[in-house]
């Protein structure tokens, strides 16, 4: 678990409806449109001798950026329950991330997910319960847990882990000024 007293972990952190409501459009899309992905390369580092160039692709759905015109996603309104509960100043990205089951763990780098790190906050909304945790750079750890929300300076060095217990790993990623 995380030992830096920065990073704040909340379990349940939706209620369970939310949750609910989250998960059967992300699933299965919703009645008038499927839930789109775009396919992207995982954060591994080119000199890794682990990287798999067929194995280096992540999956992601863009809701919100502030470089890129604001909301992007017809799906936006199912991150407003969390948004309601961090409550920020300013929005700067939210993002959710795919990872599949390779087989191996397969580690990003190390990285910080904007700039503008010095007065942002990072947050990480867990999908999924698996075995791909989220590592920070100072040795800190946070398991990936269905309902978790890990909070954290922007500044603070972090990567993913892929999973091998379960066929993929969701997470949604929140950057953010708070108030």
């Amino acid at each position: 678990m995380a030992n830096n007293p920065d990073i704040k972990i909340t379990d349940n952190f939706l209620a369970k409806n939310e949750l609910d409501n989250l998960l059967s459009v992300v699933e299965r899309g919703s009645d008038d449109s499927d839930f789109g992905w775009y396919i992207t390369n995982h954060n591994q580092k080119e000199d890794d001798p682990d990287l798999e160039p067929l194995m280096n692709k992540q999956f992601v759905h863009l809701f919100f950026h502030c470089g890129m015109g604001g909301w992007l996603s017809q799906h936006s309104p199912l991150v407003h329950p969390v948004m309601d509960r961090i409550n920020p100043f300013c929005l700067l990205r939210i993002k959710m991330n795919l990872l599949l089951n390779h087989g191996k763990p397969i580690r990003g780098q190390f990285h910080t997910d904007l700039e503008r790190e010095e007065i942002s906050q990072t947050g990480i909304f867990y999908l999924d319960t698996t075995n791909g945790p989220t590592e920070f750079e100072d040795g800190s750890v946070c398991n990936s847990v269905m309902n978790r929300f890990v909070q954290f300076p922007s500044t603070l060095q972090h990567r993913s882990v892929s999973q091998t217990d379960t066929p993929q790993r969701r997470v949604i990623n929140f950057n953010w000024i708070p108030l």
